[in-house]
Order: C-alpha cells, then structure tokens, then sequence
C-alpha cells in the first residue's frame, strides 16, 4: 500500500480520530466528511476520498495498520508540515466535539481523554508539546 500526500496523510488521521474514538461507521464518518469540508483546506477529490474510506473500513476494528499507512506517511514530512496536519486535526476535534475540546494547543488535546486515538497520533509525530504551542500562538497572533 502507497503512502499518502501529506493532504491525503491529513485526511486520513481526521477519519482515524473520529473512527476509532467514536466506533463509527464509514457512512457515519462521511457526514463528518461536511464538517472536514469546512475547514477548507482539503482540496482531495472524490475518488482520494473514496479510496481513503476503503482503506480506513477495512482496518476499522483496531486501526493499527492504519495508523501506521497516516504515520508512516506524516513522519517524513517537516515539522511544520506535521503541526500544520495536527491543526486541521484539532480544529476538527474541536468542531465535532462541540465545546468539549476548548483550545487549540497541544496540551489540551493531550488532556481531551475523549479522543485517545488523536493522543496515540500526537505520540508518533516529531514535534514537541513546545514548538507546537509556539506554532499555534504564531497562527493566532
């Protein structure tokens, strides 16, 4: 299996958060795909979108082997590349979880004990709680 684009790597971890955190299924996770869409950065058509729901169904149970296609294929990317996907992560943690998740920095995702898998992801990438919290305060300001 290919690894993804880091758009597609992004795409892919939103679908394994929500997925393995919620059990849901992937008609469910495409309704979650109307909030993805308002974050307005995903540009992935139909068919990568597809193709993502077909990978990530057949290894909803556990999510090991998906985990690792999203890791395998955001860990070669910059650090900034990595906190920039986490971003859109949080937002769209924050945005369907609908106030449970109050801020954007790391520390508080990591505190958020309703999404484990967000917190198993934040765990395999390359940037530190710091320099996460230093980015998300230069995106603010």
């Amino acid at each position: 299996m290919a690894e993804f684009n880091l758009e597609q790597a992004t795409f892919a971890a939103l679908c394994f958060v929500a997925g393995k955190d919620n059990k849901i299924s992937s008609d469910e996770l495409k309704e979650i795909n109307k909030v993805i869409d308002d974050l307005d950065y995903f540009t992935l058509n139909k068919s990568d979108k597809d193709y993502i729901y077909s990978i990530w169904e057949k290894d909803v149970k556990n999510g090991d082997a998906f985990l690792k296609l999203v890791t395998d294929s955001l860990t070669p990317c910059s650090k900034l590349d990595q906190m920039k996907a986490f971003k859109h992560i949080s937002l769209f943690l924050n945005r369907i979880s609908k106030g449970l998740i109050s801020s954007l920095t790391h520390a508080s995702v990591k505190r958020a004990d309703r999404w484990p898998a967000a917190n198993e992801l934040l765990s395999k990438l390359t940037f530190t709680p710091e320099e996460y919290d230093h980015y998300i305060t230069e995106v603010i300001e």
